[in-house]
C-alpha cells in the first residue's frame, strides 16, 4: 500500500508526514517528477471516467494534496511544463475516486477557502472591516488591525501602520481573543491546548462550518477565529497548515491524516 504526498520540494511538513507514515509501517512517496509516477485518466463520451494512479509501480491508496509549487524557472519550457503538470494533476485528483485530502474541484486546484465564501454558514460571521487609502483611514479613532490589500501582509495596529500609496484593509478584532482550530481528516484540534482537545462549545458552534469545509474537499486546514457570543468570527482559513502551527500535537494530527487516507483507524 502506497500513499502519494503531492507537495513542492521544499514542503517540510509534507516530508515530516512521509517520515511519520514510514514509522507506522507504510509507504508515502513525495514525487519530484513524472518519472516516479504514472497517471492515467480515461474519459468516455458518456461522461464516464477512470483514473489510475501509481507510484513506482504501486497503486496509490490515498493522496495528501499540498500543491506542486512554482516552475523552477520563469518563462520558456519550464513554465509550459509546469502548466501541463498542473492540468494533469488537477484532472486526476478531481476525478479519482480514492481518498484525497484537500482535493481538486472545478472551483480550484486547492479548495476555495475565502472567508467571504464561508460567511453564510450558520454560526459564522466576518469581523467588521473596510478598505481605504491612508489619508481617509488615518482619521479613525478606533484601534484596528491593518493589512495591505494587495498581498494580505499585516502592517500593524492603528494609525502607526499607515503607509503611503497603498490600498489597506482595516479590520476590527481583538488579537488577544483569537483562537486557532485545525481540521485534520475526520478530527478537529485546538493546537494551543494540551492534547489538542477542542472545547465542546466551540466544536458545536463550528460544526456547520466543518461540514461545509469537508463538502468543499478541505479536510486539512487551519481556521483563525474570534469567539463572539454564540457565533464565531472567521478571520482566515489556510489550506496549507505547517507543522510549526501544531508542533505540540503533531503526532495526533498526522495520525488523523493517515486514518483519513486509509479509510479508518489502523
Amino acid at each position: 500500500m502506497t500513499l502519494l504526498v503531492l507537495a513542492p520540494p521544499d514542503d517540510e511538513t509534507a516530508r515530516m508526514f512521509c517520515e511519520f507514515v514510514a514509522e507506522r509501517g507504510h509507504m508515502a512517496v513525495m514525487p519530484q517528477g513524472f518519472d516516479e509516477v504514472c497517471v492515467t485518466v480515461t474519459s468516455g463520451r458518456d461522461a464516464s471516467h477512470n483514473v489510475d494512479l501509481r507510484v513506482r509501480g504501486e497503486r496509490v491508496r490515498g493522496v495528501l494534496h499540498r500543491g506542486i509549487g512554482a516552475p523552477v524557472r520563469e518563462g520558456g519550457d519550464a513554465a509550459f511544463a509546469h502548466a501541463e503538470a498542473l492540468a494533469v494533476w488537477w484532472s486526476a485528483l478531481a476525478l479519482w475516486d480514492g481518498p484525497v485530502i484537500n482535493g481538486a474541484t472545478r472551483q480550484g486546484f486547492l479548495p476555495p477557502l475565502d472567508p467571504l465564501l464561508l460567511a453564510h454558514v450558520p454560526g459564522v460571521t466576518l469581523p467588521p472591516s473596510s478598505l481605504g487609502r491612508p489619508l481617509s483611514a488615518a482619521t479613525t479613532a478606533e484601534l484596528v488591525n491593518v493589512h495591505r490589500e494587495r498581498d494580505g501582509a499585516f502592517l500593524g495596529r492603528g494609525t502607526e501602520a499607515i503607509v503611503p500609496d497603498e490600498l489597506l484593509r482595516f479590520t476590527r478584532f481583538d488579537p488577544a481573543r483569537v483562537r486557532y482550530v485545525l481540521l485534520a481528516g475526520n478530527q478537529v484540534f485546538d493546537p494551543s491546548e494540551a492534547g489538542g482537545a477542542l472545547a465542546a462549545a466551540t466544536r458545536s458552534a463550528l460544526a456547520p462550518l466543518f461540514h461545509r469545509l469537508r463538502s468543499l474537499g478541505a479536510d486539512f486546514c487551519l481556521l483563525v477565529i474570534e469567539p463572539a457570543g454564540e457565533e464565531c468570527r472567521l478571520l482566515d482559513v489556510s489550506g496549507l497548515p505547517t507543522h510549526h502551527q501544531f508542533e505540540a500535537i503533531r503526532p495526533q494530527v498526522f495520525q488523523a491524516l493517515l486514518d483519513r487516507l486509509l479509510g479508518g483507524p489502523l
